[in-house]
């Protein structure tokens, strides 16, 4: 019996500090679950406010919750959905930027009830988008409010996934004119040549600022890997497609492109005919000289300007 008790006695000086450390460990636990569900109460009435339409006490909730729970993420996302809200889109970019680099919040911002912070997460992930956020951009094409489709598309292109070939190619169909414009010019970021096909086809679109696209966007993407593509599509296409195409195949040099451009030089709309003077001047065809010599007189003084410049360059050149 002795024997025993010194064993336990002996015991207690090394199983003591161990057993306060769990209890501390333990306590701050308790403490730490706590403050949790209240700092997430707290934020529950700064829903409340934002469900209420009370836009001039919300902020000043989320503030006090802040400062209760200094430690708690919650008053800081919470934060970021109020100045969204808000439309003060600076001051939520602040507010994201203080909360670690891999928080979900635009993300979970995005589906969202209220619309006004969708648009403004969309808005926010379209300057910056990073590459978890693709899943929830790519579901944002589906909102049914315009801008979040809009920015989300924009934010698409920026990432340069070929995985957002498929859902641009939707975007493309989009019944708004700002979003087919943004696909357009994510399709071009990305820079994949197996979308040309798709481009083509919305030379047709009916609205000019997105045939403009195609163009720009055609003429990026005109590469050796493509000009088989586009030599058929020239073949296939009605001359208001043909002008587009022809504009890719200035950049390769193609002579393909000599005749509808010429032609373009007769166009009403003055934007085309510079079009088609810089498209010449690019390809660098001596046989275009008559048809850029007409335009020496032209009504628009920028084509009569790049008419004779493109007029010089092509004198310049050493002839076979």
């Amino acid at each position: 019996m002795p024997t025993t008790s010194r064993l336990i006695t002996g015991n207690l000086p090394n199983r003591l500090p161990t057993t306060m450390i769990r209890w501390v460990l333990l306590s701050l636990l308790l403490v730490t679950g706590c403050a949790r569900p209240a700092a997430e109460r707290c934020c529950q009435s700064a829903e409340t406010a934002l469900r209420e339409g009370r836009l001039d006490t919300v902020l000043p909730i989320v503030d006090d919750c802040a400062r209760q729970y200094p430690d708690a993420p919650e008053p800081r996302r919470m934060r970021v959905i109020v100045l969204l809200r808000l439309d003060r889109l600076e001051e939520a970019k602040t507010a994201v930027s203080a909360l670690p680099a891999d928080d979900p919040i635009l993300r979970t911002a995005l589906r969202r009830r209220d619309s006004a912070v969708r648009v403004g997460a969309a808005r926010l992930l379209a300057e910056k988008p990073t590459g978890p956020s693709f899943r929830a951009l790519v579901r944002g094409l589906q909102d049914p409010v315009v801008d979040v489709r809009r920015y989300c598309t924009r934010a698409l292109g920026k990432l340069r996934n070929p995985a957002a070939l498929k859902p641009l190619y939707r975007a493309l169909q989009d019944d708004n004119w700002h979003v087919r414009a943004e696909a357009v010019d994510a399709l071009r970021e990305i820079g994949d040549p197996r979308c040309v096909g798709w481009l083509i086809a919305r030379l047709k679109d009916g609205d000019g600022y997105v045939r403009y696209r195609v163009m720009v966007a055609l003429e990026t993407l005109a590469s050796e890997a493509s000009r088989e593509f586009l030599l058929k599509a020239l073949d296939r296409t009605g001359e208001a497609q043909r002008l587009g195409i022809a504009f890719a195949l200035a950049r390769l040099h193609d002579p393909a492109a000599l005749g509808p451009l010429t032609n373009a030089l007769q166009h009403t709309d003055q934007a085309i005919r510079r079009w088609a003077v810089q498209a010449l001047a690019t390809g660098g065809w001596p046989a275009a000289t008559n048809s850029l010599a007409a335009l020496v007189e032209d009504s628009d003084a920028e084509v009569r300007a790049l008419a004779r410049a493109t007029l010089d360059k092509l004198r310049q050149r050493p002839t076979d």
